[in-house]
């Protein structure tokens, strides 16, 4: 769909983009490119204020935040708590206190996996966890750049889905082989102000400019905050997926790592969480007021807010607001990738100049991510195969971090391989699959093998 007819705003988007994003990266000092510490884990010294803006900007991807107009639209307020509201920031606040607990156990750690080797010295289990971490960020770089795509196609008419695609990956993988974790670090705080600005000013503007909040609320059409199928459907299998890409995402490891004072975690963790307070419940009004601007619109709920915005602002806020879903894939594509690249060099490829290794891995899972994402698999399917992927290794991650008892880890290893083939497996099937119900199902396998074997005489 062509919205405007004599200019393509994201030419002006990418030339912005590009700007901010040269002026974010180009000081990065020395020490954070050459070592690992500066390159991995931003010298084991950045302020809490950075950690948790950057947490809370790369935790919210750019699916994530299309899905809460889908969710307000289909469902009201009640879909957007039993999705983005409890199970998301309980999920941001829990990893807090968990990730205290790691750099407690591993204060000078880099990657989870290490932590899972030391814990429960298994090398096999360790390769799985390897596997699924990066196996996890390719499924996350691609559901982030097809859904960029998804909102590019709406307002561009120069470029085809396939070339910006190819030019955000491109862009992204370029300044974070450059900076490392730092320049993921600077480039979120740019997005963070962004998002702050739509998600606070933009929203109230948008809601008094249709008659405030009572107005709004009262046309926007709700379903039962205890509906049983949106707490199923959503709010058990969310939580599910948001616990699981908490607990295996290495890049939020990372940033716990980046801290370096187990005293700052949980105060960094729950100022994430306020933040995306703010950007939740604003990016959610501005879904609901279509209702009072044009109740019998139908639109594709994937782009929902991009209609609203460009209602009420016109080419001004459709720039501004591309440029902040560009710098929002940006976001959780150089965290992603980051972390996937630190997998590979610090625990499977062990070479004498591990950065070196980093990057080149950056490079091929950003390919391979691409790659999928022109293949245009719905972003539904993507992020809930990626949550599948993190489920499995909920209930080994916990219980490595909460218990100190050693458990027999042979057969745990078989497990969660066969039900890893079962979840990758079932992104590619035509058949109609409750992907709740798997996603339980992937939980509760070893989780019931884990209480056997710490329980059993």
């Amino acid at each position: 769909m062509t919205v405007f007819q004599n200019i393509d705003p994201l030419w002006i988007c990418l030339i912005l983009y590009l700007g901010f994003t040269i002026s974010a990266t180009a000081g990065i000092d020395n020490k954070y490119k050459t070592t690992k510490e500066g390159f991995w884990v931003s010298g084991r010294s950045a302020p809490t204020w950075m950690v948790a803006t950057s947490a809370a900007s790369s935790w919210l991807w750019v699916l994530g935040l299309l899905l809460i107009g889908r969710f307000s639209l289909e469902y009201g307020p009640p879909g957007v708590f039993w999705s983005y509201g409890l199970p998301f920031l309980g999920a941001s606040i829990m990893f807090g206190y968990l990730g205290k607990i790691l750099l407690e156990k591993f204060p000078q750690g880099f990657t989870l996996n290490s932590f899972i080797q030391l814990r429960y010295d298994n090398k096999k289990l360790t390769i799985l966890y390897q596997f699924l971490q990066v196996a996890a960020c390719i499924y996350a770089v691609s559901g982030t750049l097809t859904s960029f795509g998804i909102v590019a196609e709406f307002i561009s008419k120069d470029f085809n889905y396939n070339v910006i695609v190819s030019i955000v990956a491109l862009t992204v993988l370029s300044y974070s082989v450059w900076g490392g974790q730092k320049a993921c670090h600077r480039t979120d705080i740019v997005n963070m102000v962004l998002l702050l600005i739509i998600s606070v000013f933009a929203s109230l503007y948008i809601v008094m400019d249709n008659g405030g909040f009572g107005t709004v609320t009262s046309n926007w059409p709700a379903t039962s905050l205890f509906d049983p199928k949106l707490m199923w459907s959503k709010g058990m299998f969310l939580a599910l997926i948001f616990v699981g890409s908490f607990l295996a995402d290495n890049m939020q490891y990372q940033n716990v790592f980046a801290l370096g004072d187990k005293a700052k975690v949980i105060k960094t963790y729950w100022l994430a969480s306020a933040i995306l307070v703010f950007v939740i419940t604003g990016m959610s009004f501005i879904t609901g007021s279509i209702f009072t601007m044009n109740p019998g619109i139908d639109i594709n709920p994937d782009v929902v807010q991009m209609y609203v915005i460009q209602s009420t602002f016109g080419l001004a806020g459709v720039i501004f607001f591309m440029l902040t879903i560009l710098f929002k894939a940006s976001s959780v594509i150089d965290s992603t990738i980051n972390g996937a690249g630190t997998v590979i060099s610090n625990d499977i490829i062990k070479r004498s100049n591990p950065i070196n290794v980093s990057r080149w891995a950056m490079a091929i899972v950003m390919i391979i991510a691409t790659l999928i994402a022109i293949y245009r698999i719905d972003i539904w399917i993507l992020v809930s195969t990626f949550g599948l992927l993190r489920i499995i290794m909920i209930a080994p991650t916990l219980y490595a971090l909460l218990s100190k008892k050693k458990i027999p880890t042979e057969l745990l290893f078989y497990v969660l391989t066969s039900i890893t083939i079962l979840g990758i497996g079932s992104t590619f099937t035509t058949l109609p699959i409750d992907r709740a119900a798997l996603g339980l199902i992937l939980f509760l396998i070893p989780v019931g093998f884990i209480g056997y074997e710490h329980f059993k005489k």
